[in-house]
């Protein structure tokens, strides 16, 4: 009896144990333009948002998944249906060894309620399928007033109408294939009463006038123009105020943007942002009894964020990407490009000013902690987690709250010269090359190289020209004419230079003699404490000095000297330049001091000459006899105004110039 309950006890348990290990999930899956384009194994037919609100005969598609198992018999079945509705499910297509994609169209308004099984273990999803009302009709307004006033202020609104009325920005490039993401309910493969079903023809020209012309002759299809709530929620017949069964739905997801965003060379965004971290999902947090990670989610989950910004209680369950539309309000203009807030605020109670739409970026890439009473309070933040957390690129930007130990360290002037900060680096080039291959670095990528591993130095460039090479690993920078800046015999370029700092600090930090810092110990100096945290700070910018190679370089320095090390800046080369050489000046732009660097391969009488952009001689420079080698001239600019100037170097024949730019 004994043997025969526990040969009962152990099937329970195995079941129980396979039960969980095959965890079946069934989701909607958006299909963008693009990936029907690119679709080799005829598994997409038409583009879908994503949405399980949807028109009547729109084709969606479901993704069936069992989690850290294969598929072994995967079913699909309709659980319930309105009834006289003879909807079905197309073909089945293996995307991988555990991942099904399966077509399904509604035919009827109602709910639909279908499943995903394999392995006895299945779930299920809830459809709606309506028909399309328009903002009109449905009376979005009476119930959503301040957000259709918002609205209306929007692209969203305005692009369809400013087309048919000839805005040269708009109709340049407009016909008739546009309309179908400018308008409501447009499916040319359902009659769910969009805005194809209505009757319109295109105009033969667009002119100013022509939308009233339109208003008149086709008032039922006019009715569901412009990108309405029903382009991104989903039809409104069934709605009513109802949410229940899908009846209308609010989605962050990328598809219900790349629905239209994502096809041919002039809508490229989202493919950009599928190479980005923001999609990757690796540091995505959400609320779940186990642990508390309500304080994480404003800059771990994308849902968040948007409810940190309304001032919503940090509660999401799912693990939401940010997305488009964690960014950009799809409702509303106030902000340029419609961005959520282009307001930060660091931790120590510092308001940015500057740094334009890049304000955006500041507020999750940012430290966590007040640097300076963090550091002063270390004993009490002793842990393994010990440091400023995740992402202190604003601080490392703008030089602040972190502990420069009573030292004023120079700056470089990356945040004062751009308009609009992060955004002015990390999003240029734009959408395509010159061959029309989309561009995945920079842009909505906000990648500084490409998944190849090519480096976008045309983000250097537009201000530093080309002298910065064709890598992140040869941006130069020197001290008093040495760019060997961690004292190893090596003139290497800025990058290395700082890790090779870094490590000689974390050299001299506890445990001493190894690269892994820890402040975990009583033990430890407040100097120690403070010097830690700077080495962290450096490492999470994850730059190596780009973002501010001054501020950088200065603050390890300090870092080093405060924990008993030396920094102690080598030669530039030993041996004498075989060719003349004039450097960028660094900082550039500046204010009021700049470093010029040049190399002589034979001495000479050496004259740099100031010019402004208007080619009149401002200054000289230098005007002496130097012998072959390495040198430098600090220039001071302080009776000068802000502007462009050139500096050209002229010895033995040897002529060349470049650009400054001083910003006061």
């Amino acid at each position: 009896m004994f043997k025969n309950v526990a040969l009962v006890f152990l099937a329970v348990c195995l079941l129980a144990s396979f039960t969980m290990a095959q965890a079946v999930k069934v989701i909607p899956y958006g299909v963008s333009p693009r990936d029907v384009d690119a679709d080799t194994m005829d598994i997409f037919e038409h583009a879908f948002n994503g949405l399980l609100n949807v028109g009547i005969e729109s084709q969606l598609y479901l993704k069936g998944t069992v989690d850290g198992a294969s598929l072994t018999s995967p079913t699909w079945a309709v659980l319930s249906q309105p009834a006289g509705s003879a909807a079905d499910f197309g073909a089945t297509s293996d995307m991988d060894t555990s991942t099904q994609v399966v077509s399904f169209v509604p035919d009827l308004v109602g709910t639909y309620v279908v499943e995903f099984a394999d392995g006895g273990v299945a779930d299920t999803l809830t459809i709606n399928a309506a028909i399309y009302v328009g903002i009109e009709d449905g009376m979005c307004g009476i119930c959503h007033s301040a957000v259709k006033s918002k609205w209306e202020q929007t692209g969203h609104y305005s692009l369809f109408e400013r087309a048919m009325e000839g805005d040269p920005e708009v109709a340049g490039h407009y016909s008739s294939s546009c309309i179908s993401c400018h308008v409501t309910g447009y499916d040319e493969n359902a009659n769910n009463n969009g805005f194809d079903d209505r009757d319109f023809v295109f105009p033969d020209s667009l002119f100013p006038g022509q939308w009233n012309n339109l208003l008149s002759a086709y008032p039922d299809a006019m009715k569901l123009a412009r990108i309405q709530c029903e382009s991104c929620h989903g039809p409104g017949s069934a709605h009513n105020g109802k949410v229940d069964n899908s009846k209308m739905v609010s989605s962050l997801s990328s598809d219900n943007c790349a629905w239209c965003h994502d096809s041919g060379t002039r809508h490229v965004y989202p493919e950009q942002w599928d190479v980005s971290t923001h999609a990757s999902g690796s540091h995505l947090y959400a609320q779940n009894s186990s642990r508390d990670r309500s304080d994480c989610m404003p800059c771990h989950n994308g849902q968040g964020f948007v409810d940190h910004l309304k001032g919503k209680a940090q509660t999401e369950s799912e693990l939401i990407p940010i997305t488009c539309a964690t960014c950009h309000s799809p409702h509303d203009n106030t902000n340029a490009h419609q961005l959520r807030t282009v307001e930060a605020i660091l931790e120590n109670g510092e308001v940015v000013s500057g740094g334009g739409s890049g304000r955006l970026c500041m507020n999750c890439h940012k430290t966590r902690r007040n640097g300076i009473e963090y550091t002063d309070n270390y004993l009490a933040n002793l842990s393994s987690h010990y440091g400023p957390h995740y992402g202190p690129q604003s601080e490392i930007l703008l030089a602040t709250n972190l502990p420069t130990f009573d030292q004023d360290i120079p700056s470089s002037n990356h945040f004062k010269i751009t308009e609009n900060g992060c955004v002015d680096c990390h999003m240029v080039p734009g959408m395509v090359d010159e061959e029309n291959n989309i561009v995945l670095s920079g842009s909505h990528s906000f990648k500084m190289s490409t998944p190849d591993g090519v480096d976008n130095m045309e983000a250097c460039s537009k201000c530093h020209g080309s002298s910065f090479g064709t890598s992140f690993d040869d941006v130069p920078f020197s001290v008093d004419g040495s760019s060997d800046l961690d004292g190893d015999g090596e003139p290497e370029g800025l990058q290395e230079e700082i890790r090779g700092l870094l490590d000689q600090l974390a050299m001299l930090l506890p445990p001493k003699g190894s690269l892994n810092v820890e402040v975990v110990d009583s033990s430890i100096t407040l100097a120690e404490a403070r010097a830690a945290y700077n080495h962290e700070a450096i490492m999470e910018d994850r730059s190596f000095g780009i973002h501010n190679p001054a501020f950088t370089y200065g603050l390890l320095k300090a870092s080093i000297e405060a924990v008993g090390g030396t920094v102690s800046v080598g030669q530039k080369d030993a041996a004498l330049p075989v060719e003349y050489n004039l450097s960028q000046n660094y900082p550039n732009p500046f204010n009021p001091t700049t470093t010029i660097a040049f190399d002589l391969k034979q001495s000479g009488v050496v004259t740099i000459t100031l010019y402004n952009a208007t080619g009149q001689q401002v200054t000289q420079i230098l005007n002496e006899r130097r012998s072959a080698g390495n040198h430098s001239v600090t220039f001071s600019a302080h009776d000068l105004p802000s502007g462009i100037y050139f500096y050209k170097l002229s010895v033995n024949n040897f002529l060349t110039s470049k650009k400054m730019v001083l910003m006061k």
